[in-house]
């Protein structure tokens, strides 16, 4: 039987936006407020999912648990298998002894600190976020830097602050993917228009980066190293993102800046160099200061050979080039021509469907599982370690050991990540997700404030934040096609329509000057007020106010936009244009503010 999904169960939007938003506040609360472990958060929040969509929002208790198992499964394979696997190939470099000669090979390259910083905790960082995600950026970042002489709590601080710019495509891709299965919505498209977003804020980030740890006048004199860094990371991002996927995004951006900024500094360096964390050559309200450490020597350079160095990079760069073919569309058919299997949910495929005024109409919600295994990105992974760990002189037992270390180490974050796409896929399937994006279309001018609400507590719920978000606003945008507002016949009423065709809505109107009226809508939506064209309050324009943000089109020979603020009164009606002109100058405003 087909389960409708309902986005008002109590009769009450207040309530019902309320208890949908549980899940979502017993997560981040546990996470920031209680500090509960990340799987026994995850898991409290799958279970109170679970509750408000079985108790209050009426779906049947079967297809609920079929959904948190779907769910589940898709957090396990692909992305645990991801996590799984490149963890390995860490661990395997760092058992070998390798992993050391990598960091001393970055961290040698320059003295001056705040260089330093920059190459470690943005570039090298953000290549481990790609590669890795879940944390292992800053523990790994972290620790490189605590060596280098840094407190433990600067470190960690401004390893995070670096891990803002790659967070998005972290793990391969990892959050993309998920957005994309929750969603529904295709992964490429999600990908490309990430990295139209993303490439500003990452030539933001490196400076914020300096200016946390230096202050201004430390920065300013790096400038030139800080915007190679950040220019080089954003014209990849944008690229691999655009016309390749999500899942070598921030590897090959990482590796790009990387490679520039070294060069750069063959040629480059500061007036001043930073060889110390000097209090007085830190600025006393910067972090650099809180990261001050007395040192009364400097440890000396390890000097690596040159075959050792090259074959510490060697395992990253078969990971890297294994992992992007694996990611071609074509390499991806191929695979999947050989082996894949498709697993429709019995009794949750095509059973539940979302009604208007979330879709236009009614849409049932497929539940297959693809268990496509040979072309996921995480066995290229495995793929590679494996590879790499036989050209860099590990035996087999040795991997096999390493392998298994590294499956009880992660166990609980696997647990994590199937619990949270068990949430994810609960409140999509429940209705949860839809009720939040009807709320959020509802609220007008606070929407920014609600947004800026929910990225208050930045210490583990970004790829969650991340997911939501987008949730929201494709459940926002597709309410607003399906409820547009339609212009009566006449040119002088507003008719509210749903996307069904059902549930007319007539605008109620107030008188404006002399016999104008201004249309204001009742029921439906109230977040949409439209002005009536032949309005006088608007002279030779078309106002509305759509969730708060007024919208002004100029009529041809119409008044500039800087006199809007003379409209809000009504004018004289003897200054009004001719009727015939008025009609028409209305019907190219109309087709105009539609497009």
């Amino acid at each position: 039987m087909v389960w409708s999904q309902v986005y008002d169960p109590l009769n009450n939007a207040w309530i019902s936006t309320a208890v949908a938003a549980l899940p979502v506040i017993v997560l981040l609360g546990a996470l920031g407020i209680f500090r509960v472990k990340a799987h026994v958060a995850a898991l409290l929040g799958l279970a109170v999912s679970l509750a408000s969509a079985i108790l209050i929002f009426g779906m049947p208790a079967s297809m609920a648990a079929k959904t948190a198992l779907l769910g589940a499964a898709f957090g396990l394979l692909p992305i645990g298998w991801i996590i799984l696997n490149i963890i390995f190939l860490y661990r395997l470099t760092e058992r070998l002894g390798l992993f050391k000669v990598l960091q001393d090979s970055i961290s040698g390259i320059t003295d001056d600190r705040r260089l330093q910083l920059l190459l470690i905790a943005f570039c090298f960082g953000a290549f481990f976020e790609g590669a890795a995600g879940f944390g292992t950026p800053v523990a790994v970042t972290g620790a490189i830097l605590i060596g280098l002489g840094f407190a433990p709590l600067a470190a960690s601080g401004l390893s995070l602050i670096a891990n803002t710019a790659p967070v998005a495509y972290g793990a391969l891709g990892s959050p993309v993917l998920a957005l994309a299965a929750v969603t529904g919505l295709p992964l490429l498209d999600l990908s490309a228009m990430i990295g139209r977003q993303l490439p500003v804020f990452s030539m933001i980030v490196p400076f914020w980066l300096i200016v946390a740890f230096a202050g201004w006048r430390g920065t300013l004199q790096i400038w030139p190293a800080i915007l190679v860094a950040g220019v080089s990371f954003a014209i990849p991002q944008f690229l691999v993102s655009n016309f390749h996927g999500p899942w070598l995004v921030d590897v090959v951006a990482s590796l790009v800046s990387m490679a520039s900024l070294t060069l750069f500094l063959k040629c480059w360096q500061p007036v001043t160099i930073w060889t110390t964390l000097d209090r007085h050559a830190v600025a006393a309200h910067s972090a650099g200061a809180a990261a001050t450490r007395e040192a009364t020597a400097v440890p000396a350079k390890p000097n690596h050979p040159p075959a050792q160095v090259r074959r510490a990079w060697l395992p990253w760069i078969i990971l890297s080039v294994i992992v992007f073919v694996w990611g071609l569309p074509a390499v991806k058919a191929f695979l999947d021509g050989i082996s894949i299997f498709r697993f429709p949910i019995d009794g949750l495929n095509n059973m539940i469907q979302r009604v208007p005024p979330v879709v236009a109409k009614p849409h049932a919600e497929a539940a297959v599982y693809i268990f496509n295994w040979l072309s996921m990105t995480g066995t290229g992974i495995l793929i590679s370690a494996l590879i790499a760990g036989k050209l860099i002189g590990a035996s087999f037992r040795t991997m096999v050991e390493v392998y298994w270390e590294t499956l009880i180490r992660v166990r609980y974050s696997l647990l994590t990540i199937a619990a949270m796409l068990a949430l994810g896929y609960t409140t999509r399937y429940s209705g949860l997700d839809a009720t939040l994006g009807l709320a959020f279309a509802h609220t007008g001018i606070p929407l920014p404030l609600l947004r800026y609400a929910a990225r208050l507590d930045r210490r583990r719920p970004d790829r969650l934040r991340h997911r939501l978000k987008r949730v929201v606003r494709q459940l926002t945008a597709d309410f607003v096609r399906a409820a547009r507002p339609e212009p009566h016949p006449d040119g002088s009423r507003q008719q509210f329509r749903r996307g069904n065709g059902q549930n007319d809505r007539r605008a109620e109107h107030c008188r404006c000057g002399d016999g104008d009226q201004l249309s204001r809508t009742r029921g439906g939506h109230p977040a949409i007020r439209l002005l009536p064209l032949d309005c006088p309050r608007l002279p030779g324009r078309r106002a509305c106010h759509t969730s708060g943000l007024r919208l002004a089109v100029r009529r041809h020979g119409g008044q500039s936009l800087s006199e809007r603020q003379k409209t809000s009164r009504c004018s004289d009606p003897a200054s009004r244009q001719d009727e015939s002109s008025q009609q028409t100058l209305a019907a190219a405003a109309r087709e105009e503010a539609c497009a």
